[in-house]
């Protein structure tokens, strides 16, 4: 995860295989990608790497989509989707190598924006304990909302709260 220039781009097979360091790597964050259903690789061991892409292209069925942090070097630095909901929200979600948080500055903007094509309302759920994801929230203008709970596994629930993009 040198980092380098990267830039954001839509997710593809071609992300199959760069992307399972990034996901299995120990990055700090208690929820990597909730849309995507993934948790942080400290708390909750990822069984299957086989899962990992189908996971994001299941995104891209239930009509959202995902992109990721291309370092053109067959590294990916950060991932990140959006999805839209029933009621008009669509929730937006990522993480990112330390390397790389120039970057998922522009990993998020690129999903608020492809978000507001989706629906009318647009949240960033963030574990209570991810601060650094909290921070990048507020740096993009979102606001604090709500408290929920997520349960990415049976008997494993999560505290996080929605930060609302304006």
């Amino acid at each position: 995860f040198k980092a380098s220039s990267a830039r954001v781009r839509n997710g593809s097979a071609a992300c199959r295989i760069p992307m399972i360091p990034l996901l299995t790597s120990r990055l700090g964050f208690a929820v990597m990608d909730c849309i995507a259903g993934f948790y942080g690789s400290e708390d909750i061991v990822e069984c299957s790497c086989m899962g990992i892409y189908p996971a994001y292209e299941s995104v891209r069925a239930a009509n959202g989509n995902w992109h990721c942090i291309d370092s053109g070097f067959g590294r990916i630095g950060g991932l990140g989707s959006w999805r839209p909901f029933d009621d008009g929200t669509v929730m937006v979600d990522g993480f990112w190598h330390p390397n790389y948080r120039e970057q998922a500055c522009e990993l998020f903007r690129t999903l608020i924006e492809a978000a507001r094509t989706a629906g009318r309302r647009i949240i960033m759920p963030v574990a209570d304990v991810d601060e650094a994801k909290a921070e990048l929230a507020e740096q993009l203008g979102a606001i604090r909302g709500p408290e929920r709970l997520w349960q990415p596994r049976p008997g494993f629930l999560v505290q996080m709260r929605d930060f609302i993009a304006i």
